[in-house]
Parts: C-alpha cells; sequence; structure tokens
C-alpha cells in the first residue's frame, strides 16, 4: 500500500509496458530496416504509448463493470505489487477527468511522432486510436 508519485510511476511503466511495445515496434523497424534515428523516435512514440495504455487501464477499471470488461473490475489492483501503481492512485484520487486528460496527452503526442511516417506508420496509428478508444 505504498505511494509513489508520478515520475516514479511513468518510469515503472516505460520499463514495462512501454519496453513490451518499444521492443516489438523497434524490433520490427530494424528488421525492415530503419536507421538509428527513426528507431529512437519510434522508441519515444512506444513508451508514450505504453503510458497511454496504462491510465486508459486504470481508467476501465475505475469506471467499467465487470460485465463490460469481461473480467473483474479489481483485477489489476490484486495482481500489482506495489499497492498504489495505478495513476489515479498516484495522481492523489485527482479524479478520473485528470487521468483522460493524460491519456489524450500521451496519446497525441505518441500520434504527432507518427506524422513523419507518413503511410507507413498506418497500423501503428490505427492501433493508437484502438487503444485510446478501447472499452475493454
Amino acid at each position: 500500500n505504498k505511494k509513489i508519485d508520478i515520475q516514479t510511476l511513468k518510469t515503472l511503466q516505460e520499463k514495462k509496458t512501454g519496453a513490451l511495445i518499444a521492443a516489438a515496434v523497434c524490433g520490427g523497424a530494424s528488421a525492415a530496416g530503419a536507421d538509428d534515428k527513426d528507431i529512437c523516435r519510434l522508441e519515444k512514440y512506444s513508451y508514450l504509448l505504453g503510458l497511454a495504455f496504462q491510465i486508459k487501464d486504470d481508467i476501465l477499471d475505475e469506471t467499467s463493470s465487470s460485465e463490460e470488461l469481461g473480467k473483474p473490475s479489481y483485477i489489476g489492483l490484486i495482481f500489482r505489487k506495489v499497492g498504489s501503481t495505478s495513476f489515479l492512485k498516484a495522481l492523489n484520487d485527482i479524479r478520473v477527468s485528470k487521468a483522460k486528460e493524460l491519456l489524450q496527452q500521451y496519446t497525441s503526442e505518441a500520434k504527432e511522432i507518427l506524422v513523419s511516417f507518413g503511410e507507413k506508420a498506418e497500423f501503428l496509428l490505427c492501433m493508437t486510436d484502438y487503444l485510446l478508444n478501447r472499452k475493454k
């Protein structure tokens, strides 16, 4: 039941969800022949997407019923090592509205990185929108 600050939480999520997304995105880009500059930008995109994903997960846990989620809405709390690792808790329970603002911010920043890739980023843009709007 330890409280952690938002920066510690961001670092934790970058090393967890962000790193997993970065491995897939950057690994695919590297295999396709992307240069170091592009891979670096895609890594930043991945970390932002990881943060957005975790925030969305926390919002859904807080605002959705078990039926809507298809799982007990408290399941995330059961499996977390630190009792307050949700963004809502780290933000001192400032309400879902602030978490939604952060979700929009990180999603917008992630999508902005993809603009310069043009059509090559179409799948990643669609995936980003899907994660932003998911209900489960």
